[in-house]
């Protein structure tokens, strides 16, 4: 709507589509991504009062982080409750967690460009993590681990990287950092499963003069 009746400037219009009759075929593993780890501010959305609904700002909040500390851009860098206050959906959900609302915050940032998509499988998150870009993807909490009790909501976690063997290396922020990392390794075939629930869906997040990997399929 703009501001004192200042129309906005349109910068990048994504738009993402999914067909759901359909099983894209399953990708060979990029194996460029297994051991690399991109270094990644950690956060905990339980540090903060009221954060128990911000996974997704705390997420973003390490993203734009990660993106300050290499671009040297300080203007880029928000704490989680200054990004939870800049994405909250006033009118339609009432928290947090609308994904087009974190990528327009952060894609708002001048130099930065920012979307939501969806992915193949894995193997492309992979491309991205040998890219040097960490990503946001929206994964069910109680599938990323054996053993937790069922959690029908959504998630947002930092996938920062892949251990030697091809799990995943995430930043979790519904960690409480005085008994936990906010770093864990979660089994690949788990985060494929709790991933899945959301038919792979990922927040984008890169400087705009960032070279991106190979776009096999138009999803980015």
């Amino acid at each position: 709507g703009g501001t004192n009746g200042a129309l906005p400037k349109l910068k990048f219009l994504g738009l993402s589509f999914c067909d759901t009759n359909v099983s894209p075929a399953l990708l060979p593993p990029h194996r460029a991504a297994w051991g690399k780890i991109i270094p990644t501010p950690e956060r905990s959305q339980q540090s903060y009062e009221g954060g128990g609904g911000w996974c997704s700002p705390t997420s973003l909040s390490m993203v734009l982080s990660r993106w300050a500390a290499v671009a040297h851009r300080p203007d880029w860098d928000f704490d989680a409750p200054a990004t939870a206050a800049a994405v909250f959906d006033h009118n339609f959900s009432r928290a947090t967690g609308n994904w087009p609302f974190n990528t327009a915050f952060a894609g708002s940032l001048q130099g930065l460009r920012a979307c939501v998509t969806r992915f193949s499988d894995i193997s492309e998150l992979e491309d991205w993590i040998v890219a040097g870009i960490p990503v946001i993807i929206s994964a069910r909490y109680d599938l990323l681990q054996d053993g937790r009790a069922e959690d029908l909501s959504g998630h947002l976690t930092v996938c920062r990287g892949f251990t030697e063997n091809g799990d995943r290396v995430i930043n979790d922020p519904w960690t409480y950092v005085k008994v936990a990392s906010v770093r864990h390794v979660y089994k690949r075939a788990n985060v494929i499963r709790a991933w899945a629930t959301s038919r792979n869906t990922v927040y984008l997040v890169y400087p705009e003069n960032w070279p991106l990997p190979a776009d096999r399929f138009g999803h980015w």
